[in-house]
């Protein structure tokens, strides 16, 4: 039921070596994006990349659940009227052997 795959370093680095690759060069960062429609942005983001979790519950429910999130996340992802998703990025340069 999760789509989602957040890989370590180096597990994704074993895998690209498993395929022939040597890897040289691994970094991993922080990427916050801006979501849009200020207030909206992180109800707008659950309801399109979280529907399916959300998928068995009612309107209502959905809303509590998603107020719910944004109460715990306000004070790490709000600032100034705009929510930041935190996303992160992995960055890889390997060769191929």
């Amino acid at each position: 039921m999760n789509p989602w795959y957040f890989p370590s370093i180096g597990e994704y680095a074993s895998k690209l070596e498993k395929q022939g690759f040597e890897v040289i060069y691994s970094h991993l960062f922080s990427r916050p994006t801006l979501l849009e429609d200020k207030d909206n942005g992180l109800a707008n983001w659950i309801k399109m990349f979280a529907a399916n979790f959300l998928k068995e519950l009612s309107e209502k429910e959905k809303m509590v659940v998603i107020n719910d999130v944004e109460k715990q996340l306000k004070s790490k992802l709000y600032q100034e009227g705009n929510w930041f998703a935190d996303y992160r990025r992995i960055q890889f340069k390997a060769i191929k052997k």
